[in-house]
């Protein structure tokens, strides 16, 4: 059995995962495995692997070829058919550090583990959190709390998979394409409150997806959508809402509320600059969220001409 097996869902975007190859390959040792499952409807993600794998002769090198079943789904393939006692989640778009593999295997070695959450930089010296020591969390709540929406960030994601495997059938009810069912694992862990940890140093670099990359990625057959209102403001809270009993109810409040906010913001933006629209959202939001008084600034801006609010928008950036 590996300590660690890195899982990497990947979909036509092979300059993107050459970009992440070329800095993962030379850290990768006999106690690490690679598995990579390739949805893309071409031979271009094969080419790129075999430019640092011998995947025909490489036991600790798994590429899995697939058809296109969506994020959630080819994640928690992967989940299952992983042979490491740890797994650590990457996304195909985003990179890491040079030494991220040997620190990591390190703290696995050091510390009884269940759970570690690993930071992550993003444009120009910037960081998701910006701690200076590695540490416990100091209970499930405090993960919530400290980690906001960033604990659905793929990359950061390493669990104890023996114990995410409890949580895989449940998981597998809750698929939607690009959104959250990756985090039923994770918080089926979380609410044990079992060995939670936090790695402050950012071992991993976010390459944000872009709007058009989702969904191209994603599942588009009218059913599943895929865009942020739906997958942070209804996915997100929905799979939260599952394990609600299992924490704090101000903590969870708490995350729903700041995840709400980052929500109509990004809609709003949206709205104003055209390439979204409130239709149908607007009820989907009062659905979800009409015991949260915040409500009413977004709906009163979205049932606003688009016109007005854009002014409004400008006026907000240029003096605040």
């Amino acid at each position: 059995m590996y300590i660690l097996s890195i899982c990497i869902p990947t979909f036509n975007r092979p300059q993107q995962l050459k970009r992440l190859l070329n800095d993962l390959a030379p850290q990768i040792n006999d106690d690490v495995e690679i598995l990579i499952r390739d949805d893309s409807d071409n031979e271009l993600t094969k080419k790129v692997v075999d430019l640092f794998f011998k995947i025909e002769t490489q036991k600790n090198i798994k590429y899995i070829k697939g058809k296109k079943i969506g994020v959630d789904a080819a994640t928690l393939f992967l989940l299952e058919n992983a042979r490491g006692k740890f797994i650590w989640f990457y996304g195909d778009d985003d990179q890491i550090e040079p030494g991220a593999v040997s620190y990591v295997l390190d703290i696995l070695n050091k510390y009884p583990i269940d759970y570690i959450w690993i930071n992550f930089s993003y444009g120009v010296n910037n960081t998701a959190l910006p701690l200076n020591e590695d540490r416990y969390f100091r209970d499930n709540n405090e993960v919530l709390v400290l980690l906001g929406r960033s604990i659905g960030f793929l990359s950061s994601i390493l669990i104890k998979r023996e114990k995410a495997l409890l949580y895989l059938a449940l998981a597998k009810q809750n698929i939607y394409g690009f959104a959250f069912a990756v985090l039923i694992p994770v918080l089926g862990i979380l609410k044990a409150e079992n060995k939670l940890f936090l790695i402050s140093k950012p071992l991993v670099i976010n390459n944000p997806t872009t709007h058009e990359e989702i969904k191209l990625i994603t599942n588009n057959d009218g059913v599943i959508k895929n865009d942020g209102f739906y997958v942070y403001g209804v996915y997100l809270k929905n799979v939260l809402i599952i394990f609600e009993e299992n924490f704090d109810k101000n903590s969870l409040r708490k995350f729903i509320k700041k995840n709400f906010r980052q929500t109509w913001m990004g809609m709003v933006v949206g709205y104003c600059g055209e390439f979204d629209t409130p239709k149908g959202k607007i009820i989907q939001m009062i659905k979800h969220y009409w015991t949260y008084p915040e409500i009413i600034v977004p709906i009163t801006l979205l049932l606003m001409p688009r016109k007005l609010v854009n002014y409004m928008y400008l006026a907000y950036k240029k003096f605040w």
